[in-house]
């Protein structure tokens, strides 16, 4: 993988997803709040355990991928973006760019960057 320059502010910052995240990407997956509104819902723990997988091994090139974000540049991990080829539907062509946030951090971070 190339190196890549990610921009961050004060307050955010971000990292490729790596294994140390796998854990924390599967208790997300599993959870029913965050997944609410998110294409297939909550995932059962084998599912959750792909996913995570899925997301740490994504395709990096170019930027894409799964990018943890974590707020005040220090830990713990608060959500993620995911950028990455919409190939699912040959109808479309392009870029997905999703996001989930941890339940924790729900309601405490208003302002935007």
């Amino acid at each position: 993988m190339q190196n890549i320059n990610v921009p961050s502010s004060k307050r955010l910052s971000f990292q490729l997803a790596m294994s140390n995240h796998h854990e924390w990407l599967a208790k997300l997956y599993r959870d029913k709040d965050v997944m609410q509104k998110i294409p297939g819902g909550v995932m059962d723990h084998a599912q959750a355990e792909e996913a995570a997988k899925r997301a740490i091994n994504g395709d990096y090139e170019f930027g894409l991928g799964y990018w943890i974000a974590s707020l005040d540049n220090r830990g713990p991990a608060s959500g993620y973006v995911v950028l990455r080829p919409f190939n699912w539907d040959s109808r479309f062509k392009g870029i997905e760019l999703g996001y989930i946030i941890d339940k924790s951090f729900w309601g405490h971070y208003r302002d935007w960057e």
